[in-house]
């Protein structure tokens, strides 16, 4: 029988290295999750090699999102036109672009003809597979239909994908407008208020508020600008640590609900993508549990977060999905209402995907209210700084002529 060196940690965190006899790699690492071990490096030492490498874990580069979902769309397509697994991760490795992927699907390969399954190799790649992913595969193994699954799973990719790539470009403009104003600005202050200030000073005049205020901004940036660097360092590093309670988060998420224009998109967005992702993971086996506290892992917003951990809890405790979420202040009356009806029909996989198709197009008409909005309001920003600091510089032209009438 084979020998297999591991290195793993126990729960309280001590390091264990030890050899131990198995019929595959699947063997060892099914045994070590039985005693509760997290490994880090699995090694054949028939082989001599590392299947697992613990650097491999930590030294990745990122597998970026569209990646994953061709790499999604292509396993789907070679399972549904017959391929044998790692027949199709090997065809799909020598096809793949990304060198880094390219790897990550030769050594899934390797483990899965070591006898893991595809869920089992997954999780070694946290990093690129998420846990509502290895959750939707390890749900389409146990039924059978791993294809369907996967078809499903780059639908779902491809539509964030999508989404993700509107947003970037509705906000790519504003952005742009943002980063030229401030570029005026800082050249205005840098080259063309000096002149002026030379004229001021010719004049012998005590000039208006607004001037000092203007001269005194160019000053601070031509001659101490150094300083603005540790402040902004200082600052920086400031909002991470204070970000970082769980004070800092929820004001945070609070204020990002709260935002105008930005809030109503924020909201939306997370709604369809919570009973989307809970929609797919219940119409794919996975118990609504489950479903819940994956579905709220992909949330980035605490209230929300903490809003779901009270709906599992009610569900865990026997109160229905819709009940609990009556009593929620951020999810609307009409999801409940029509998870109420999937619950009564037996069909609540049905109802939460409609639900999420209606977001879905609500998220789109809030990204084009959202850009249509932030443009005109950044002109009126910049218009606003421009203005003052037009009208700091005629001040005192002004106040010369009306000394010398």
């Amino acid at each position: 029988m084979p020998l297999f060196t591991y290195k793993a940690k126990n729960i309280s965190g001590e390091q264990i290295s030890e050899t131990v006899e198995a019929e595959t790699l699947g063997a060892v690492t099914k045994q070590l999750r039985d005693k509760g071990y997290f490994p880090s490096s699995i090694t054949s030492n028939e082989k001599k090699d590392t299947i697992i490498s613990k650097s491999n874990i930590f030294n990745r580069k990122k597998v970026n999102h569209k990646g994953l979902v061709i790499f999604t769309r292509r396993l789907a397509d070679s399972l549904k036109g017959g391929l044998q697994l790692t027949r199709a991760l090997n065809v799909i490795s020598n096809q793949t672009e990304n060198p880094e992927l390219s790897k990550i699907t030769k050594e899934i390969a390797v483990l899965i003809q070591e006898g893991q399954s595809l869920s089992e190799t997954l999780k070694n790649y946290p990093e690129v597979f998420s846990t509502m992913y290895t959750s939707m595969v390890y749900a389409g193994e146990t039924a059978g239909v791993l294809d369907l699954v996967l078809l499903r799973l780059a639908d779902f990719n491809e539509r964030e994908e999508e989404l993700r790539f509107r947003v970037n470009s509705a906000l790519a403009y504003p952005a742009m407008m943002l980063l030229v104003g401030l570029a005026s600005v800082i050249f205005l202050l840098s080259f063309v208020i000096p002149r002026f200030e030379v004229m001021f000073q010719d004049l012998g005049q005590s000039l208006p508020l607004p001037t000092k205020i203007l001269i005194l901004l160019s000053h601070t940036l031509r001659y101490y600008w150094w300083a603005y660097v540790p402040v902004i360092i200082a600052a920086i590093f400031l909002i991470r640590k204070w970000y970082s309670t769980e004070k800092g988060i929820t004001f945070i998420s609070n204020l990002k609900l709260k935002t105008p224009v930005i809030g109503v998109f924020i909201k939306k967005d997370i709604i369809s993508r919570f009973i989307r992702m809970l929609s797919l993971l219940l119409a794919n086996g996975v118990p609504i549990l489950n479903a819940l506290n994956i579905a709220k892992n992909s949330i980035d917003n605490k209230l929300f977060s903490n809003d779901i951990d009270r709906v599992y809890t009610d569900v865990k405790e026997g109160l229905g999905l819709s009940k609990s979420l009556q009593q929620s202040k951020l999810f609307p009356p009409l999801i409940s209402e029509m998870i109420s009806i999937g619950e009564e029909t037996g069909n609540m996989e049905s109802s939460l995907s409609r639900v999420a198709e209606s977001y879905e197009r609500e998220v789109e008409y809030a990204i084009k209210t959202m850009t249509s909005l932030l443009e005109p309001v950044i002109i009126l920003f910049a218009g606003v700084i421009v203005c003052f600091i037009a009208l700091s510089m005629l001040l005192p032209v002004f106040q010369v002529s009306s000394g010398l009438r």
